[in-house]
């Protein structure tokens, strides 16, 4: 919570930079998998990981992506019952390297789509009013996603659990 706060003053004070870096996108993936480790552990939750091109680099701020991408992975298992799987994704178009996080909680209702990226908002649904949280991360990671030039967004699956997806546009070394 702290780190969010920091991070929100930052942007709003107008002293949020980018260190832009070269990005693996596997490294980071398995980096943020292995923080959250005792998470997913704790509740009994597989993590499948595929990457389209596993060569594929870019440039980006990695501290940044990395921020993003343990937000939308907290969230996932967070919102995800115990024995349940969390799968990611990262593919790359002519332009765009796409992460998609999917889990298979409750998903998100159709009001909240757009209103969960709002500062202090955690949504309408009961359990995510149950669980601890400010509703700053997804502000956050809204923030730092557009600032690379990208958009983020939630949607609902059909048949319950949702998919967090950001994309950026492929800056290449």
């Amino acid at each position: 919570m702290i780190t969010d706060l920091l991070e929100l003053f930052r942007m709003e004070s107008g002293r949020f930079e980018l260190n832009t870096q070269v990005v693996f996108p596997a490294e980071l993936i398995r980096s943020c998998v292995a923080e959250l480790e005792s998470q997913f552990s704790e509740k009994n939750q597989a993590v499948e990981q595929f990457i389209s091109d596993p060569n594929v680099v870019f440039t980006a701020d990695p501290k940044r992506l990395r921020q993003v991408m343990i937000n939308l992975l907290s969230n996932a298992s967070k919102y995800s019952p115990n024995d349940t799987g969390i799968n990611i994704k990262c593919t790359v178009d002519a332009d765009m390297v796409n992460f998609e996080v999917i889990d298979q909680g409750p998903g998100i209702a159709a009001e909240d789509v757009d209103r969960v990226f709002n500062l202090f908002d955690r949504g309408s649904n009961t359990m995510a009013q149950s669980q601890p949280g400010t509703g700053i991360g997804l502000y956050v990671a809204r923030r730092i996603i557009e600032s690379h030039g990208g958009s983020i967004a939630i949607r609902p699956l059909p048949d319950g659990g949702s998919v967090a997806k950001f994309s950026i546009p492929v800056v290449l070394p």
